[in-house]
């Protein structure tokens, strides 16, 4: 198996032993490993053993992209391997007022259950118990837990979490699912759900926002390159490298690396002040890297629950005189190596302060960050990406619609009726024209004949000029 998909490298000294560390591994579950059945002293050859949480189920054996085979290297991958260790012990019950939902661990449990949607306001933290119990309320209870109520039938979704705060590849969702038949009676079913299957949640890489005065920059690697796409639980790197020429191997760590969503504020530390990974599970120590230029750690994609964004942080010190790393515990209880801040104990004494002192005189601090973007589903991905550019559109409530609609009627129907009136007009303004040129054209041929007309004094007996010169030439006798 090619190395982008190894999850941890080891030295052992036998088959037997690199077997045995697979079995063991508590950080993730191991599926296959890579085994060479011999080891030198130092250098990047020193590791011979390989674990990974893939297998040839994930990935095609046949494929050259997922397996070399002229190395010296034999693949081993688990028999039953998906058998047992995917299975949860999960049990439902039902009643008119909610459900509860119990999940019962052979280690004690330290994430948290919730209902999908509902990550603060309906859950369960578990506590290191090995039964855990979330109570759901039903559709109109309090708290909201997003129960569904369709007649007889009431659901939800909830979400197994094995970490506080983040989504990874190891948590499954439930669809719970309960009929009701009479009164006190339900039937219970459970359908499971991966969460790093079927619906996987992408990672869009975005390019880093800073970088340590240039020299320094922060990347989020899939399979050694910067990615678009990428599922939580797909193995990624998150490497410090130097650039510009520089080569800060050895002098440079990195401390307080913490995953905060840039708009609630939510944020997860990721390693700690003293250069020690906090959950190894999701995130864990930093190592040199492999090319000698900088440094890098190979965990799995993840992702705040109910964030779509995700900011990467990590104070950066450049050590003049080379840097330290840190020798941190780990879940089986061995000190391994972590390039972050010098070994430093809970208990300090006076002269490590002093050292602390005298080293941070000599060190450069900066902060680098990288942003990512976080879908909700590939589906969804494929949609954002298929869907081609649309131009600006305003948008309108319903009552904003139909009154524009009525508006541009009304509009319409007045231009109608003013185009009617204007045209009824012209057709009668026209008529009369007509008629004018008929009459002018008729008076001028009676006028144009070889006499003239004669100017006669016409008086009519209706006239009251007339009625005077008729009333004036009669006079009565005197007698």
């Amino acid at each position: 198996m090619r190395r982008p998909f190894v999850r941890r490298f080891m030295s052992v000294p036998s088959l037997r032993l690199c077997e045995q560390e697979c079995a063991d591994s508590r950080e993730f579950v191991c599926r296959s490993f890579n085994y060479r059945a011999y080891a030198v002293p130092y250098g990047s050859e020193r590791e011979n053993c390989e674990l990974s949480d893939r297998d040839s189920r994930d990935l095609d054996i046949n494929n050259p992209s997922y397996f070399e085979t002229t190395g010296d290297y034999d693949f081993y991958e688990r028999f039953g391997g998906r058998s047992g260790g995917d299975c949860l012990d999960v049990s439902q019950s039902c009643n008119e007022d909610g459900m509860e939902f119990t999940l019962r661990t052979p280690e004690g449990f330290i994430g948290r259950i919730y209902t999908y949607g509902y990550y603060d306001r309906c859950f369960f933290r578990g506590n290191g118990g090995t039964a855990n119990v979330l109570r759901i309320s039903g559709a109109q209870g309090y708290p909201e837990c997003g129960t569904q109520r369709y007649g007889d039938t009431m659901t939800n979704i909830v979400v197994v979490q094995f970490s506080d705060y983040v989504q990874t590849g190891r948590d499954k969702r439930y669809n719970l699912t309960c009929l009701f038949r009479g009164p006190g009676e339900a039937v219970v079913t459970s359908g499971y759900i991966g969460a790093g299957a079927g619906s996987p949640i992408p990672i869009e890489y975005l390019p880093a926002e800073n970088s340590l005065s240039s020299r320094v920059r922060l990347l989020i690697l899939y399979q050694g390159r910067p990615t678009t796409t990428i599922a939580v639980g797909d193995p990624l790197t998150f490497r410090l490298e130097a650039q510009d020429g520089y080569n800060y191997v050895s002098d440079i760590f990195a401390t307080n690396v913490i995953a905060r969503d840039p708009y609630s504020g939510r944020s997860v530390q990721l390693i700690d002040r003293y250069g020690c990974p906090v959950d190894n599970y999701v995130f864990p120590g930093l190592d040199r890297s492999r090319a000698g230029d900088g440094l890098e750690a190979r965990f799995n994609a993840f992702k705040i629950p109910e964030s779509n964004f995700l900011v990467f942080e990590a104070t950066v010190r450049t050590c003049r005189e080379g840097c330290q790393p840190a020798y941190c515990t780990g879940h089986a209880g061995r000190n391994e190596p972590s390039f972050g801040r010098k070994k430093r104990e809970l208990n300090e004494t006076e002269q490590m302060e002093q050292q602390k002192d005298a080293t941070n005189s000599t060190e450069e601090e900066e902060q680098v960050r990288e942003m990512i973007e976080v879908f909700e589903s590939r589906h969804e991905l494929l949609q954002e990406e298929n869907v081609e550019p649309t131009a600006e559109t305003v948008c309108l409530t319903h009552g904003e619609y139909y009154g524009l609609v009525s508006a541009v009627i009304i509009i319409l129907i007045v231009l109608i009726i003013i185009t009617a009136f204007a045209g009824i007009c012209y057709r009668r303004y026209w008529s009369l024209e007509t008629k004018n040129r008929a009459a002018d054209g008729t008076t001028a041929s009676s006028t144009s004949g070889p006499y003239p007309p004669s100017r006669n004094n016409n008086y009519s007996f209706l006239m009251p000029g007339a009625r005077k010169a008729f009333e004036t030439s009669w006079k009565c006798p005197n007698i």
